[in-house]
């Protein structure tokens, strides 16, 4: 929270935008905002397509008033529309592929940059650690941003950093109420939305088994044998591995965030 603060301040911006995704992560990205700046500095949007359900919209309306920010939902299906007539012959665009999937999350982060740069305002990604490390985002799509104050944290932290906010007011909050995320938003599966019946879990193992993974292989620089060691398969261990080594040059190219990993 105060990271946030005072790199705003640092910045010369007016406030902050995000996309409130009706998901969990930005979900606690926009009540860190919230608290740092006071929820009338921070504009979140709600960009949806085909795939949007309308859960995810009445959670991010939802919490956006819970919060107070100032909220906007906005169709980008015209232009997804636009982008898949204009790429046809080059894209199996009836067939959903990742190609599709990407798009659409590009697509959002040129709208919310377009509206960043024509107002002033700084542009939060909102990708956790989990994500990051194991390339789970779009390139120039939701890893557009500025700041990325989440971006040390790891998914399983960041329930328990939501579930913490909903009973608690933080030191020198500037939103000082408790309650701030819809239950919904914390009980529902992770999903992105870009495809229809998408969770997380189709890509990704189970995520308090892929935290232990990273927590290990990252924080820890241990080895695979010592992983395997700690209880997890072999199959587990190599497909987080793999991940992660695939998308080192994802990472390279995110947004700063807090550097809140304990010092000996």
């Amino acid at each position: 929270m105060l990271a946030l603060r005072d790199y705003v301040k640092k910045s010369g911006f007016s406030g902050v935008l995000l996309g409130l995704s009706g998901g969990i992560d930005s979900a606690l990205v926009a009540a860190i905002a919230s608290d740092a700046l006071g929820a009338e500095h921070v504009h979140t949007f709600m960009l949806t397509t085909r795939h949007t359900s309308q859960s995810s919209v009445t959670d991010a309306q939802r919490c956006a008033e819970l919060l107070g920010t100032h909220h906007e939902v906005v169709s980008i299906e015209e232009a997804f529309c636009t982008c898949i007539e204009s790429l046809k012959t080059y894209i199996d665009t009836p067939t959903p592929n990742n190609a599709l999937e990407n798009m659409q999350s590009r697509i959002r982060g040129m709208y919310l940059m377009a509206i960043s740069n024509a107002n002033s305002l700084l542009l939060l990604a909102t990708g956790n650690k989990s994500e990051l490390l194991t390339g789970y985002m779009t390139l120039y799509g939701d890893t557009c941003g500025g700041y990325a104050p989440i971006n040390n944290v790891y998914k399983t932290k960041v329930y328990d950093l939501v579930k913490w906010r909903n009973s608690n007011i933080p030191a020198n909050s500037l939103c000082r109420k408790m309650h701030v995320i819809p239950e919904n938003i914390i009980t529902k599966a992770p999903s992105a939305e870009l495809k229809p019946n998408q969770t997380d879990q189709d890509t990704l193992p189970e995520y308090d088994k892929l935290d232990g993974i990273l927590s290990l292989l990252v924080d820890r620089f241990a080895t695979r044998e010592d992983i395997v060691l700690s209880g997890y398969t072999e199959e587990e261990v190599d497909l987080v591995m793999n991940l992660v080594k695939k998308s080192a040059f994802k990472l390279d190219q995110v947004a700063p965030g807090p550097d809140i990993r304990a010092k000996s």
